[in-house]
């Protein structure tokens, strides 16, 4: 077990120029971080040392090789060393922070060589110019080097995130300072379209809209904002044919995309059937539910994947697929059993089971 751990955590050499970074290279240091934690991969050292970088408390990134060993005790081990780095170097108290790191980290680490890993990120308190990755998926930046991935643009756009279920003003005005900090800011124009899209406001968000799909063609996200502000212009047959561009664009993953469809589906089903039409409702629920189904399983453990569990379940119900209905509220529970909503879901099950028996 020694000789297993002494491989493990000894440290290669491998140190990486960090200087003075843009915005968008929090995600790019960690791919070159992740790229040279490959099972297989050994690197000599490389000296640092670009002209930018700063005089003082310029560090290596320290990489932990993991080499052919039992996923079990590599696992094992990374926990034990992430609990030492974070006993010496705390966490950062920031969820949103945390919560961005960990999502860009873990879109990395799915194009890795090991995407199934349980990968976890973390910022920890020490203003170093530091990463360190550990065994088993455990991958933590310093505040220091975080800081120093941003620039302005990125602090408006943080800014406006942190805002947009607070404040939806200032996450607009935030938007627009990142905007015009930098134009070609697409991530912003995203954010910009939804905050408006949230107020209502139809016009300027497919003006973001439209400036975002100027600066980069065939975006997945800009394409499920758009398909949702034409359902609810009413343009739904527009609405479905983007909707459809979005999920092709996201090569099939875009839950979003997919959830929208199933809510336009599911109004459809419901005029139909309030007109009398009801071959039409029986139709559009059949492609409501086949549209929310594959939102929940792409959606796994996620907490939107909440309410599109309650939507599917209650199309079930409309159905009368009680059978279904029962399996996927359980599958719910199983998944979020400490949900506030875990115990309607609970009783929706013993409501729907009295059903059954009353058929009987």
């Amino acid at each position: 077990m020694k000789k297993l751990i002494s491989v493990l955590i000894g440290v290669l050499g491998v140190t990486l120029s960090v200087g003075v970074a843009t915005s968008g290279e929090l995600e790019e240091q960690l791919k070159k971080l992740l790229d040279r934690r490959k099972p297989t991969q050994q690197a000599p050292a490389q000296e640092a040392g670009p002209a930018n970088a700063a005089p003082t408390q310029e560090k290596e990134f320290k990489i932990l090789p993991i080499g052919n060993v039992p996923l079990e005790d590599e696992v094992r081990l990374g926990r034990q060393i992430a609990g030492n780095l974070l006993g010496a170097a705390p966490l950062v108290k920031d969820d949103k922070l945390q919560q961005y790191v960990n999502r860009v980290g873990r879109w990395v680490a799915a194009q890795s060589d090991r995407p199934d890993l349980k990968w976890t990120f973390g910022v920890i308190e020490s203003n170093d110019i530091n990463a360190f990755a550990a065994p088993g998926g455990y991958v933590f930046i310093t505040r220091g080097l975080y800081l120093r991935l941003k620039d302005e643009a990125e602090l408006a756009f943080q800014q406006a995130e942190a805002q947009t279920t607070v404040d939806r003003e200032r996450a607009i005005a935030e938007y627009q300072r990142a905007i015009k900090l930098r134009p070609n800011y697409v991530d912003a124009y995203i954010g910009l379209a939804r905050a408006y899209a949230e107020r209502g406001d139809v016009e300027n968000t497919f003006k973001a809209v439209q400036s975002a799909k100027r600066l980069k063609p065939g975006h997945a996200e800009v394409s499920v904002i758009e398909g949702r502000m034409l359902k609810d212009s009413g343009e739904e047959d527009k609405a479905i044919v983007v909707f459809k561009r979005s999920i092709a664009e996201g090569k099939g993953f875009q839950p979003e995309a997919y959830t929208g469809l199933g809510l336009l589906y599911k109004d459809r089903a419901e005029n139909a059937g309030g007109s009398g039409e009801y071959d039409k409702e029986t139709a559009n629920y059949n492609e409501a539910a086949k549209n929310l189904s594959v939102a929940v399983k792409q959606l796994g453990g996620a907490p939107d994947a909440i309410i599109v569990y309650q939507l599917l379940g209650l199309i079930y119900e409309r159905q009368r697929k009680f059978k279904e209905a029962i399996t996927l509220y359980e599958k719910f529970l199983e998944i979020f059993p400490n949900a506030a909503e875990s115990d309607a879901v609970r009783s929706f099950i013993i409501q729907i089971r009295k059903q059954m028996a009353d058929q009987k």
